[in-house]
């Protein structure tokens, strides 16, 4: 997952930070509401940024959702994996629908 920032730099600092890559992937409860929380993906992205002072630590969470939205964009773009789990999808839901047969020899 990359993290970039797309707002112009207030500094017109010639150099560009060009964004930061995070495959630290985590499980953890997301607590904005009284309740038990909903679990989402967490990628920390530490000390994010292209300065030496002032730096912020951030962090992504991704809730199932988002998942699902990111899935059919690549099904939007063809991407051979996403259709293949769209597909796939599709046929666990129509097994899941049929009528269960009873085994006779119980």
């Amino acid at each position: 997952m990359w993290l970039n920032r797309v707002t112009p730099d207030p500094f017109n600092t010639p150099e560009k930070f060009g964004g930061q890559r995070s495959a630290k992937y985590r499980l953890q409860k997301l607590h904005l509401e009284p309740g038990p929380g909903e679990v989402v993906v967490a990628t920390p992205f530490p000390r994010y940024g292209g300065g030496s002072k002032n730096q912020s630590d951030y962090e992504v969470c991704v809730q199932w959702s988002d998942a699902e939205a990111i899935i059919d964009k690549f099904c939007e773009a063809g991407h051979p994996a996403a259709l293949a789990m769209r597909e796939g999808r599709r046929l666990v839901e129509i097994i899941q629908s049929l009528p269960r047969q009873v085994d006779v020899r119980e």
